[in-house]
C-alpha cells in the first residue's frame, strides 16, 4: 500500500510538471510597435501635385491658351485678335482637384498685374471659389481692348497680365 501510494503521488507530481510545461509551451507574446511622421514639406507637395490646371482654351483662332509644359500649376494665354475699341478675347481655363478633400482658392489681389492699363482690361471671372473632392472648376480671363492704338507700321503696343491664385485646404477668413 506504501508503494501505492508513493505511485500515485510520484504519478500526480510528473502529471502537475507535464501540464506547466504544457502550459508554459502554449503561450506568447506579440507587441507592434512603430511612428509615423509627417512634414510640411512631404505634404504641401502632396497637395500641390493634386491641384493643377487640366485645360486652357482661347475663344478665338488668333488667341491661344495652354499649360506650361514646366508646371501644370502655369497657365498661359497670348491675345492677337484684338484690333479696335471694345474687342474681347476670353480665356478659359479649367482647375482640377484631385484631393479626398474641398480645396478652395482665392485671388491674391496684390499678386495681379496689367502693365498696361491705357489700352488693356484684364478681368478674371472668379475671385473666390471651391473645387469638390475630385472635381473641377472652369473660369475665364477677359482681356478688352480700350481704345484703337495710333501706331505706324512696325510698331506695337504690348502688356503683359498676371493673376495669382492662391489654393488651400481650408476655408479663407
Amino acid at each position: 500500500m506504501k508503494n501505492r501510494k508513493r505511485i500515485i503521488v510520484s504519478f500526480m507530481i510528473v502529471a502537475c510538471m507535464l501540464m506547466a510545461v504544457g502550459f508554459a509551451a502554449l503561450t506568447d507574446t506579440l507587441n507592434v510597435n512603430g511612428d509615423a511622421e509627417i512634414d510640411y514639406s512631404s505634404a504641401n507637395t502632396g497637395f500641390d501635385a493634386d491641384v493643377y490646371f487640366s485645360n486652357a482654351v482661347a475663344s478665338d483662332n488668333g488667341d491661344s491658351a495652354s499649360i506650361s509644359a514646366l508646371s501644370d500649376d502655369k497657365a498661359v494665354f497670348e491675345v492677337r485678335s484684338l484690333s479696335t475699341k471694345g474687342d474681347k478675347a476670353t480665356f478659359t481655363f479649367t482647375v482640377q482637384n484631385d484631393n479626398d478633400f474641398t480645396a478652395y482658392v482665392k485671388l491674391n489681389e496684390s499678386k495681379n498685374h496689367n502693365d498696361n492699363t491705357e489700352y488693356f482690361d484684364c478681368q478674371i471671372s472668379h475671385t473666390t471659389f471651391e473645387i469638390p473632392a475630385g472635381g473641377s472648376v472652369i473660369f475665364t480671363v477677359t482681356v478688352e481692348l480700350l481704345k484703337v492704338p495710333q501706331i505706324e507700321e512696325g510698331q506695337k503696343i504690348t502688356a503683359t497680365f498676371g493673376y495669382e491664385l492662391d489654393v488651400q485646404d481650408e476655408a479663407f477668413n
